[in-house]
Order: structure tokens, then C-alpha cells, then sequence
């Protein structure tokens, strides 16, 4: 992956830090003390800074190593800090990983440079281990990064890539479910790493919320069918349930073969809404997975049949289309939803919408089914602040709140 690296901006700021260890220092300030080293340590540091500014990091690490060769004396706790600092923060920008994180640990072990100094290093180390990848070493170094107070934009996305490399699929998810809780910027590639995670651990509540997540916020039409057999499994679901799961699959373009059409044509049938019916089959046709084959003559018959009945229905629903709509009782009630849908799948959008309301606030068998279809009318008939306390109500309902919440996400798509 792509590390998302601050510059190595550290070796510009070396010098100002650095005082001759012959030279008497003026009192510094106690929040910047001033840490001496060997003149020929300082130039040894400086002429690397300058290489280094010059694009030439290896003449800089060069420049380094000889240094350190040459001291008549062992470098004081100071000069190593230094010293090894830079030569870890060349190593990395050299690619010379293993190296890198032997200098930066000698270096943060020596614990005598400032703490924003350490928090630098820690970050580096953490680049270091990764590209070595000695993942379970970047992530402590990463929590050790964050319990310093980096503000580095990549740590949290480094650090997510770390756990999961090193199979760390818990604590992976934990990882990213923290971020998310923080509000803090989580992409697509985080979502399909906590997805995987949840499924390598087993936790398909955590998998089904993330994949949904994934739909809502970077939609794309492979996470549909994972997700609509999903709705199909929550507990509870009964059959009668399937028209309103295949009518979403049918909106979000996930019927690729024909029975899929044929199936919904037939539970629309059914349910008393033969123009519904032959608008499926239509669209069947104009997919072009209808019509063809061996099954042609049967799908031409199924054709032929709803054409004609779904004509006879206009005509029944218009003559009637005066009389009130009336939830009275159970029976009244699932007599005026249907109602409501047929006139609603004949374009009497407004008139179907009134039988709809008045049913779904009668004594019907299933009250959250009606609610779910008034809703999804709603939505449709660019209604959406009617529908969305309907929808909002039923996304917590124990079996249609999967269903529900990806009818949301395919009638409001997001916007590219």
C-alpha cells in the first residue's frame, strides 16, 4: 500500500537543537533544552542535513557512518540519539527497512531527545515495521504513536492495515469501529478490510452491518446479492414477505435469470395485481432472458395472460375507482391495500397512495408489510417526507428492518 508519510522534514530541523560540547550554552528555556554533542559530531549531522536537501540521502548516510567510524571516543547517549535518529530516518526514505529499525530503536531507546522528537521517531519506527513487515511490531508502535499524540493524518490507516496483516481480525475490527465512533475518516478500502475481518471471526451481525455501510456510502452492484439473500435470512421471515424482496431486486437490477422474473410476475399475480405482473414480464422481455429458449412458448403464454387480465383490472379499478376506501375490519383492510397497490401500479398514483394510508391504519394481518409497501409508494411517488417516518419506524423491526433499510438505500441512491 501507499504510506501516507509526513516529509522528512526532522533532519532540516536538527541543528537548531545541537550545541558544541566545547562551547558553554547560554540557560536555555526549559521547554527547549539544548543538547550537546562533539563539533565533529555537529558536522557530521549538518553535512548529512545538507545532503539530504540536496536529494542525495545516500551520500548523507554515507557521510553518517563514517562519523560514527571514525569517533575516538563512543558517542555520548546524546550523539546516538542523533545520530542513529537520522540514519533511521534516511534508512526509510532509502528503503533500507531492517536497518531502519535497528537505528530508530537505538535512538528511542536513548531517551534523551524532547518528546515531540520521540513521537517522530515512534511514527517512523512504525513506517519501518511495516515495510519490514513485522506487523505486529507496527501496531504497537502505532498505539505508542497514538498514545504520544500523533496527529498524523496516516497512522489510522496504517495501523488498520497493520493489525490486519498481522491476522489480527479482532482487533481489526475493534480498530476501525473506533475510528468510525470518532467520527474520523474511513474509506472504502477500511470497510472491505472490516468486513473481511468480521468474517474471519465469525461475526455475521458485524459482516451485514459493514456490507450494508459499504452499499449506503460507496455503492456498487456486487454487494447486492450478498446483502438481499441476507434480508432473506433474518429470523422470522415468512414467505409472504418474498413479493417485497423480489420487487427490490427487480429496482436494484439483481434478476439476471428468468425465473427470477417469472417468480415475481406470479407472486404479483397472486396478490390480485395483474398490471404489476405484466410489468415484470415486460421488463423480463426488455432484459431480454425472457422470450428465448426453451421455456419462449410458456413465457409468451404467461404473457398473453396477464396482458388480459391486467386490461380487465383497469377496467374493474376504474369503474370502482368512486367508491371509499374502507379498513373497517381485517378483511376491508387487506381488500383496500390492494386495492390501493393496484391503482397505484396502473399510474393512479395519488388515489392508490389514499387506499394505501387507510389500510395501513386498519386491523390488517401484518401491519409492518403494509407499512413497508405504503412506504416504498411513497418514496416512489416523490413523497419522501411522508415516507421517511415509515421507514425510519420499521429499520429496527426484527425481520423487514434489513429489508427496509436497503429499499432506502436503492430508492436514494448516492450520488456520484
Amino acid at each position: 500500500m501507499k504510506l501516507l508519510a509526513p516529509p522528512l522534514v526532522a533532519l532540516a530541523l536538527l541543528a537548531p537543537f545541537l550545541a558544541p560540547a566545547q562551547t558553554p550554552a547560554a540557560a536555555p528555556a526549559a521547554s527547549a533544552p539544548v543538547l550537546s554533542v562533539r563539533a565533529e559530531v555537529r558536522t557530521a549531522l549538518q553535512a548529512a542535513i545538507d545532503l539530504h536537501r540536496g536529494g542525495k540521502a545516500g551520500e548523507a548516510l554515507a557521510t553518517l557512518d563514517k562519523a560514527i567510524a571514525e569517533l575516538k571516543t563512543p558517542a555520548t547517549p546524546v550523539e546516538t540519539a542523533f545520530l542513529q535518529r537520522t540514519r533511521g530516518l534516511l534508512l526509510l526514505q532509502l528503503e533500507q527497512y531492517p536497518a531502519s529499525v535497528t537505528a530508530l530503536q537505538t535512538a528511542i531507546a536513548a531517551d534523551v531527545l524532547p518528546a515531540a522528537d520521540k513521537l517522530q521517531m515512534t511514527e517512523a519506527l512504525m513506517r519501518a515495521q511495516f515495510q519490514a513487515k513485522n506487523y505486529p511490531a507496527a501496531v504497537e508502535a502505532g498505539r505508542q504513536a497514538g498514545a504520544l499524540g500523533s496527529s498524523w493524518t496516516g497512522l489510522a490507516p496504517l495501523l488498520t492495515r497493520a493489525y490486519f496483516l498481522a491476522s489480527d481480525f479482532a482487533g481489526t475490527a475493534r480498530h476501525i469501529e473506533e475510528r468510525l465512533a470518532k467520527r474520523m475518516p474511513v474509506n472504502e478500502e477500511d470497510l472491505r478490510i472490516l468486513a473481511t475481518s468480521y468474517t474471519r471471526i465469525k461475526d455475521e451481525d458485524g459482516y451485514t452491518r459493514t456490507l450494508e455501510r459499504l452499499m449506503r456510502e460507496h455503492p456498487k452492484p456486487d454487494y447486492w446479492p450478498d446483502l438481499l439473500s441476507r434480508a432473506q435470512r433474518q429470523p422470522g421471515w415468512q414467505q409472504r414477505y418474498d413479493i417485497d424482496l423480489f420487487r427490490l431486486r427487480l429496482a436494484v437490477d439483481a434478476m439476471d435469470e428468468a425465473n427470477d422474473y417469472l417468480v415475481l410476475a406470479d407472486l404479483a399475480g397472486r396478490a390480485g395485481l395483474p398490471a404489476e405482473a405484466l410489468a415484470v414480464l415486460e421488463a423480463g422481455y426488455a432484459k431480454g432472458v425472457l422470450g428465448k429458449g426453451s421455456g419462449a412458448d410458456e413465457h409468451q403464454k404467461m404473457r398473453t395472460q396477464y396482458t388480459r387480465l391486467a386490461a380487465d383490472d383497469r377496467a374493474a379499478l376504474t369503474a370502482g375507482s368512486a367508491r371509499p376506501p374502507s379498513a373497517a375490519d381485517t378483511r376491508s383492510a387487506t381488500t383496500t391495500l390492494t386495492t390501493g397497490t393496484a391503482l397505484f401500479s396502473i399510474g393512479q398514483t395519488e388515489r392508490g397512495l389514499e387506499y394505501m394510508k387507510v389500510a395501513v391504519g386498519g386491523p390488517l394481518p401484518d401491519v409492518a408489510q403494509a407499512q413497508l409497501q405504503y412506504a416504498v409508494a411513497l418514496q416512489r411517488a416523490g413523497r419522501a417526507a411522508d415516507a421517511a417516518p415509515l421507514f425510519q419506524s420499521l429499520s429496527a423491526h426484527p425481520t423487514l428492518g434489513l429489508m427496509t433499510r436497503l429499499w432506502q438505500i436503492a430508492l436514494n441512491p448516492k450520488k456520484g
